[in-house]
């Protein structure tokens, strides 16, 4: 299937709508779309002017331009149509229909001894041309696969900065199931000037493949799936807490902590669990029969996220212990 040429156009339409919208985008960026457009064939005396413009005018200035230019094009106001909708070359709407197709690849980052999930849209990858490095597996499949499409819009990271941090570099799309399509567009560190459209069926089976394919785990990693997807979520949720991840301890490998956080930011809790040998996936067991016993009964660390956050969680049993300086160390 081949991709989409976006039209001059819905590339100018896509820019306002990205100038408008997203705050990564800066004002540079408004005008070089307008000149673009001229190159391009589009002519209307504002746009002649937003083109002309300097980056340094004021956002406000640019914004009456803009709309007075997108007026004289006949061309709708950015966010003036439907998520699941192109602007065609005579101004009118009109359904983006399927024209790309989408995969995914688990494999090794560079960082962190971490994994990232690469997204292939017409067999070119997008996450180094985005913010850099895709996404943790964790991040998009535990404790329920975040790629799943819905006909209600929801905001997914995809990719983050090469240094393994999102936020350092962000790459968002923002997913929606509409019939037989589903929509994808890209929000703040962009790989491309237009979002893609997929077939529902070969999308869902794309993300199904990916999310049932274990084959890259190592066995903290299986622990770790296994223990986020098992885990009495609503039964914690109850108790006032979410749970967050499980890793062997950086500093003493021979422990295997389990995070938690309480539903209101407020506290990190963490469970150790001894490994005396084993691989992190033989005391799984252990960790769910832990995780279903009362909070209070627990032998827990916590750590208040607000410095001056100093009473004890109100859940926290007998055997709770502040953890050290932020960062919970076993105790000896």
């Amino acid at each position: 299937m081949t991709s989409r040429t976006p039209s001059a156009r819905q590339r100018l339409y896509e820019a306002a709508t990205r100038w408008s919208f997203d705050r990564g985008v800066d004002n540079a960026f408004l005008v070089d779309a307008a000149t673009d457009a001229l190159v391009s064939g589009i002519d209307s005396p504002t746009l002649r002017e937003l083109a002309g413009a300097t980056a340094h005018v004021d956002t406000e200035e640019l914004r009456v331009l803009l709309d007075s230019a997108l007026q004289e094009l006949m061309l709708p106001r950015p966010r003036g149509i439907a998520l699941s909708d192109v602007v065609a070359d005579d101004g009118t709407v009109v359904p983006r229909m399927p024209a790309e197709t989408i995969r995914f690849e688990v494999v090794a980052a560079d960082v962190h001894d971490d994994f990232q999930v690469l997204v292939f849209v017409d067999d070119v990858e997008m996450t180094s041309r985005a913010a850099g490095a895709g996404m943790g597996p964790d991040s998009l499949f535990f404790p329920e696969n975040r790629l799943v499409a819905s006909t209600e819009p929801r905001v997914v990271p995809i990719a983050r900065c090469e240094c393994g941090e999102y936020g350092c570099g962000a790459t968002q799309v923002r997913i929606l199931r509409q019939g037989d399509a589903v929509h994808w567009d890209w929000l703040l560190e962009t790989p491309m000037d237009h979002g893609v459209t997929f077939r529902a069926d070969q999308y869902d089976a794309a993300v199904a493949r990916v999310a049932a394919d274990h084959s890259w785990e190592r066995p903290q990693d299986t622990a770790r799936r296994q223990i986020l997807t098992a885990g009495d979520k609503e039964r914690l949720r109850a108790e006032g807490l979410t749970l967050r991840s499980s890793y062997p301890v950086h500093d003493d490998p021979s422990t295997y902590r389990v995070a938690l956080q309480t539903v209101d930011n407020v506290y990190q809790v963490f469970l150790d669990f001894p490994l005396d040998g084993r691989e992190p996936t033989a005391i799984v067991p252990d960790v769910l029969r832990v995780l279903g016993e009362p909070p209070s009964s627990w032998s827990a660390q916590f750590h208040a996220i607000p410095a001056a956050v100093k009473e004890r969680p109100a859940i926290a049993g007998q055997r709770w212990t502040r953890a050290d300086l932020g960062w919970p160390r076993r105790k000896k």
